[in-house]
């Protein structure tokens, strides 16, 4: 019977003569309360919370994911036949790493920004500042993981270009994550600082 879902406190002629429709918030709660011993739901009971089930091992954070992600590319670039580079292969891995996650997270932060209707008039520079650092981070990490044959003078301007794009886009966000509140902005200019210092360590053993 439906009637042993209903918690007895909130029994009232409605919601018996409503139905079943009434029950689903009872419902819930008793999942959620009940359903602790499965599932562990982080802050309050909600269908949206992030979950993790007991017992399926340690949790995996952003920072063992780069980890992960850097030492795949350092695999890759360990297994070219014929490297022809004088970069350092942890600096590169490092750097490689880092302008594919900007790449990706100026993207997100642009379409972020779309978003911001009430301050859309006020974002205009920063959308088409992380669209810019978006692209420019993909072309170098694409030209930097071509280790045949490079051309350090194309390899050192494709830095530069980076480390700019990165410092204007990082900058632009981190104002915007001080003075309007952004928190996708914040994400952003921490994602620029982090691949242009990763860009000026590599720049550093670039053949003049």
């Amino acid at each position: 019977m439906h009637t042993a879902y209903r918690v007895p406190a909130r029994r009232s002629t409605r919601s018996t003569q409503a139905g079943v429709g009434d029950d689903l918030p009872n419902m819930i709660l008793r999942k959620c309360l009940h359903g602790a011993a499965m599932v562990t739901v982080q802050g309050p009971c909600a269908l949206n919370a992030p979950r993790t089930r007991r017992g399926t091992g340690p949790r995996f954070t952003h920072a063992d994911h780069r980890s992960a992600m850097t030492t795949q590319i350092s695999s890759m670039l360990r297994t070219h036949p014929q490297p022809q580079t004088t970069f350092d292969p942890a600096a590169l891995a490092e750097c490689l790493d880092a302008c594919l996650e900007c790449s990706a997270v100026c993207t997100a932060c642009a379409d972020a920004c779309l978003s911001e209707q009430a301050h859309l008039a006020h974002l205009v520079r920063c959308i088409r500042l992380n669209l810019d650092c978006a692209d420019i981070c993909a072309a170098t990490g694409r030209v930097l993981g071509r280790l045949t044959d490079a051309d350090q003078a194309v390899l050192r301007a494709q830095l530069q270009a980076c480390v700019a794009a990165c410092t204007a886009c990082g900058d632009e966000c981190a104002n915007h994550a001080q003075h309007m509140n952004m928190a996708h902005c914040a994400v952003c200019a921490d994602s620029c600082r982090r691949c242009a210092a990763a860009c000026t360590r590599l720049l550093g053993s670039v053949s003049a």
